[in-house]
């Protein structure tokens, strides 16, 4: 099992030492063994961290979970 870093621009960095390196508006299709979702390059990682490896936030105050930082940003600003 390989270790692979949660960090949106670790994850970047990761596809980019492999040679994956494309416009940032590229659609194409998630390298993710057995996976076929096309997705625009910038976003890439962020599907990864998502999907594969299952990376979710939690709002400590009502402990809804969000795959995306900027969701559980907008929502604790909200809650405030």
């Amino acid at each position: 099992m390989m270790y692979l870093d949660t960090d949106v621009r670790a994850i970047h960095r990761h596809f980019r030492l492999h040679g994956f390196r494309y416009k940032a508006t590229a659609k194409i299709t998630c390298p993710w063994r057995g996976c076929t979702q096309k997705v625009q390059y910038k976003n890439l990682a962020r599907h990864v961290r998502s999907i594969h490896l299952g990376v979710k936030f939690q709002c400590q105050g009502c402990n809804k979970s969000f795959t995306r930082e900027e969701a559980i940003a907008r929502h604790l600003c909200l809650e405030n």
